[in-house]
């Protein structure tokens, strides 16, 4: 069997959920898909520490190929 084990972060999460629920919304929609070559919305994501940032990784709302976003 092929299992998928993503790393969670407490930390990266805690950051992400002290920006402002609004901003958190505008950032989850302004990602850069280079395969749409457009902004799109991230689907299926999750935060992960990536010093001194964090980072959204998921998939594009449009194609569903993977997408990040680095939040400073």
């Amino acid at each position: 069997m092929d299992h998928k084990k993503e790393v969670f972060s407490f930390g990266a999460n805690k950051k992400w959920l002290a920006i402002p629920a609004a901003t958190r919304k505008e950032l989850e929609h302004n990602v850069w898909c280079s395969h749409c070559s457009d902004v799109v919305q991230i689907v299926d994501f999750v935060v992960k520490d990536s010093p001194p940032e964090i980072a959204l990784e998921g998939k594009c709302g449009k194609c569903g190929k993977k997408v990040a976003r680095f939040i400073d």
